[in-house]
């Protein structure tokens, strides 16, 4: 919508002597992470040095399980062994193909009404927007990954974290757990060296007064004090990509909540259902990553008028590979809720394809709206929605999560809840003086909440 916001012509004044207006020569910047898991560590790269099809496939040689036997035993004890084994392989593919791509226009009469380099913020915001998506997709990656292979009934690593309790401890039992590799994939151990952590920048602090702090005498505390690090030695990087020093002999990084959030949007999700996972320990051997960047921005003339418009190309894919799930050690809030599981048994689903890993542009949009029109009778509607349930719940209490309904609606009497269609009028006996929500799932996974319906 074009606007026009003009100062009065008398301003500024100064004891009603006209005083001279100057446009600062600068621009307040976004400050955004450079990228958190490089090349090596927590993710890999390496497969990924031409991404210019819409799939990379890389092999993997599967283990060969040979036994020990006993010359002169009377199985398997002869000279020559009874058994011989062939080498087989497995492909895996990575997709790439999440773009960030829309035009930016730079009309000319901005150019020449502001004395700043516009072009050159531009691009940096463009930039800046590329690592916080490759961020968040690498964050959501491993939390879709994991999650849904639990509910799918495999073994994961999840620790639980409770509240008040030592989060270092917790950040060395999930490190542990990589230790135990993943026996069927022929990983004995995931590496060392590759390994990194990642956690929400909230617990920054409480990592610091629960763990680091309490150990190593005055003289350590004071130098990681005054670094703001976790270790006496480490220089803290949390812009560049989080870096706030080591622990347990792998490097912790921090994310920004906005990487959490965009994270939970790749998923359909709310923030406060991404960050009941407060962080994770990985091996680069687990995970994949592949980017793909023309070498420059293609710069074009404006089609509607003079100016420029600039055209980037980035493009990216994210994937756990297949039987390596267990290389991300996931550390959750205690009492966290798996997502998909409950949802499936919710909306009695069939399996698990609706939910999808995608960027939020294509993504299914949903605007859910409820309403009420007597004491036990509730409403819900969502032209888009593929699944959608209701929940009564005491008033005042706040839902602004998935998470946080799914507990609501299993704690639920059957009077208060309940699988509805969209514009279907129910009757729910219960609900008569509840605070009454709302959820919505698309058939991509997509999912919103109404805002709390108040029913008298």
């Amino acid at each position: 919508m074009a606007t026009t916001i003009l100062s009065n012509y008398g301003a500024p004044t100064i004891n009603s002597i006209a005083a001279e207006r100057i446009l600062s020569n600068t621009i307040l910047e976004n400050i955004y992470q450079g990228i958190i898991e490089k090349d090596g560590k927590g993710v890999t790269q390496r497969f990924t040095t031409d991404c210019s099809g819409a799939e990379i496939r890389f092999v993997h040689v599967k283990p060969i399980f040979a036994q020990a036997r006993e010359i002169g035993a009377s199985i398997n004890g002869g000279n020559f062994p009874s058994l011989v084994h062939e080498g087989e392989t497995d492909s895996f593919g990575l997709p790439v193909l999440t773009v960030l791509d829309d035009p930016i226009d730079l009309a000319q009469v901005n150019k020449d009404m502001i004395p700043v380099d516009l072009a050159a913020q531009y691009i940096k915001n463009y930039t800046d927007q590329v690592n916080l998506n490759i961020n968040a997709m690498t964050v959501a990656g491993k939390y879709y990954a994991t999650m849904l292979a639990s509910a799918n009934g495999s073994e994961v690593n999840i620790t639980s974290y409770a509240a008040n309790g030592n989060f270092a401890n917790a950040i060395e039992d999930a490190n542990s757990l990589l230790d135990e590799g993943v026996e069927e994939m022929g990983v004995s151990m995931f590496p060392q060296e590759d390994r990194a952590v990642v956690i929400q920048t909230a617990y920054r602090p409480i990592l610091r007064h629960t763990g680091v702090l309490i150990v190593g005498g005055a003289n350590y505390a004071y130098d990681t004090l005054k670094k703001g690090s976790i270790d006496a030695t480490s220089e803290p990087r949390k812009n560049e990509d989080g870096f706030i020093g080591s622990l347990d002999g792998v490097d912790v990084h921090i994310a920004a909540p906005l990487v959490f959030k965009v994270a939970g949007l790749y998923l359909g999700l709310a923030k406060g259902d991404i960050t009941e996972m407060i962080g994770y320990v990985s091996s680069a051997f687990a995970n994949v990553r592949g980017i793909a960047a023309p070498r420059g921005v293609k710069v074009i003339d404006a089609p509607q008028g003079q100016g420029t418009r600039f055209q980037p190309l980035t493009r990216m894919g994210f994937k756990v590979v297949e039987g390596y799930e267990k290389g991300n050690s996931l550390i959750c809030k205690d009492g966290y809720v798996n997502i998909y599981s409950q949802l499936k048994t919710i909306f009695s689903l069939g399996n698990y394809d609706n939910f999808l890993f995608r960027g939020v542009g294509s993504r299914i949009s949903l605007s859910p709206t409820l309403t009420t029109s007597a004491a036990t009778k509730v409403k819900l509607t969502d032209a888009n929605a593929y699944k959608l349930a209701v929940v009564g719940v005491t008033t005042g209490t706040k839902i602004t999560s998935v998470s946080e309904f799914i507990v609501a609606y299993n704690s639920a009497a059957a009077n208060k809840k309940g699988v509805v269609n969209s514009a279907e009028e129910v009757t729910k006996a219960g609900i008569t003086g509840c605070d009454c929500y709302g959820l919505v799932m698309a058939s991509d996974g997509t999912c919103a909440l109404t805002s709390a319906v108040a029913v008298a």
